[in-house]
């Protein structure tokens, strides 16, 4: 190697410490955190692709260490860099039911297993280990661990913290088998509509039964999203779980969709727009402030666990198997597959972000479609 070759590797610009390009063609950036206790300087090393990017990092670093905020990425837990994760990158990009989800995965099945390790220690082994712990639990609560663990992981390697993602080698094991969807059978299904006649909530379990809504899309929906002229409601929003929040955006970008509703259960809403109406002039124009189509007595929001408990005193007065109003949307698919709805159809309906949802969801629906339709040719073969 030339002098001026080499003299070229060490240049280093202005303000930004020791940099050189390496051997292996990457580069490499040196600063130092202080002194050991013999007086020697601690040297550390960050390495990337290319000068730039080396170089930005390396601003950071040493305006961490001018500020005193500077920490060893060797000496990182993983459970400091998932607190870390969760606050500096989670914290205002999802929704705080998201959030909450996120730390709670984190919190119950990898923090206890793996967060006193260093991160940079951390390898493929020590995350497979953790998710052999799972095999118990069901596969959506592994697999969805997994995903958020993976994003943490990841952008810990953006961050140069550790050299690979260790989530990327992990194979995940069986979990518990999902249990089948429990529903409505047709003969319940009308004895349902028939129990459910007056009843306060009669027009909210009509379209969960009739249309597929989620839950809280039902109880978010408002009336100007309701369209009597065309016979379609505009599903934009949901009621929010969270206290201090009123609506939340829809589950999915799938989510956000224009729902036709059958003509003989729009004339329920408009009976219902009008009750609602007389209500309102009575109580005062503070009756109903977010314009809701489903309302508690007081023309505040109807609370999740209020719809679920009336649901579950009207089918155990009646006789019938007790489902939370999330079943009423199951049995509102089942009914449509029994009725030849392809999936397609049905996943956009249901607005499921993926048609593979749909038809796992629906597994056990499809076997007995494709029983009916096997029998058909039976008479082929007496």
């Amino acid at each position: 190697m030339t002098k001026e070759k080499e003299k070229k590797k060490k240049v280093r610009g202005q303000g930004e410490g020791n940099i050189r390009e390496r051997k292996d063609g990457r580069w490499e950036a040196r600063y130092s955190i202080g002194v050991d206790s013999k007086g020697n300087p601690i040297r550390k090393s960050i390495y990337a692709n290319t000068r730039g990017e080396v170089a930005k990092e390396l601003t950071k670093i040493l305006n961490s260490i001018n500020t005193n905020t500077y920490i060893d990425p060797s000496k990182i837990t993983i459970k400091e860099w998932i607190e870390t994760w969760l606050i500096d990158y989670k914290k205002n990009s999802v929704s705080k039911k998201t959030y909450d989800s996120y730390k709670q995965v984190l919190d119950l099945y990898v923090k206890p297993n793996l967060g006193y390790m260093y991160l940079k220690d951390i390898r493929p082994e020590n995350v497979q280990s953790t998710f052999n712990k799972m095999k118990g639990l069901s596969d959506r609560t592994i697999k969805y661990t997994k995903t958020v663990f993976n994003m943490c992981m990841k952008r810990a390697k953006i961050n140069k913290l550790i050299a690979d993602n260790p989530c990327e080698y992990v194979e995940l094991p069986k979990g518990k088998a999902k249990k089948e969807v429990t529903v409505l059978t047709e003969e319940e299904q009308i004895e349902f509509l028939n129990v459910i006649d007056g009843h306060q909530y009669q027009v909210a379990f009509l379209m969960l039964i009739s249309t597929g809504l989620r839950v809280s899309e039902l109880l978010g929906l408002t009336w100007d999203c309701v369209d009597f002229e065309n016979n379609i409601i505009d599903v934009d929003k949901a009621l929010s779980r969270v206290e201090g929040e009123l609506f939340n955006p829809t589950k999915t970008e799938l989510s956000n969709r224009t729902m036709p509703v059958l003509e003989d259960i729009m004339e329920f809403l408009k009976s219902h727009k009008v009750q609602q109406n007389i209500v309102k002039l009575q109580a005062g124009k503070d009756y109903n402030p977010y314009n809701l189509v489903f309302t508690n007595i007081y023309g505040y929001p109807v609370s999740f666990s209020s719809l679920s408990k009336s649901l579950k005193r009207l089918l155990e007065d009646n006789g019938l198997p007790l489902l939370s109003p999330h079943k009423l949307r199951h049995t509102f698919a089942t009914r449509g597959l029994e009725s030849g709805m392809d999936m397609k159809e049905l996943q956009v309906l249901l607005g499921h972000s993926t048609m593979k949802l749909t038809s796992d969801t629906y597994t056990h629906v499809l076997d007995k479609q494709k029983e009916k339709a096997m029998n058909k040719t039976a008479h082929l073969f007496k």
